[in-house]
């Protein structure tokens, strides 16, 4: 659903502005983000490569 998207939705497909390894990332974040507290955010966003977009 990152890659390609989602017709006729809100999602856009992010496939062609991304790498696999970035897209995994994502998802990788997402499953986290349920259990995440302001904390764990700050100290993610704080590791986090500069934005390329």
């Amino acid at each position: 659903m990152i890659k390609h998207g989602i017709k006729m939705s809100a999602m856009p497909a992010w496939g062609t502005r991304h790498d696999d390894a970035t897209t995994w990332s994502m998802v990788a974040f997402l499953q986290k983000l349920p259990r995440m507290t302001p904390d764990g955010d700050k100290a993610i966003v704080a590791k986090a490569p500069p934005d390329q977009d």
